[in-house]
């Protein structure tokens, strides 16, 4: 049987965990949206870094870019 000390920390681990993966998704979809609130404001030259983390955002930023 698990101890009150062991759960706490897989729940701080699993808390670790999830900030880690949400940052890790969360950032290129930010970049995503502050590169569209410029090119509607008229800077048509602004372009997205294909980061390969994500492979779906990737793919996006990818189609963005060809836009």
């Amino acid at each position: 049987m698990a101890t009150p000390h062991c759960l706490l920390q897989a729940l701080v681990l699993a808390a670790l965990l999830a900030l880690y993966v949400s940052r890790l998704i969360g950032e290129p979809i930010r970049r995503l949206i502050n590169t569209t609130h410029e090119i509607a404001a008229g800077n048509f030259g602004k372009r997205l870094p294909e980061d390969r983390v994500v492979f779906e955002i990737a793919e996006l930023a990818s189609d963005f870019n060809r836009m």
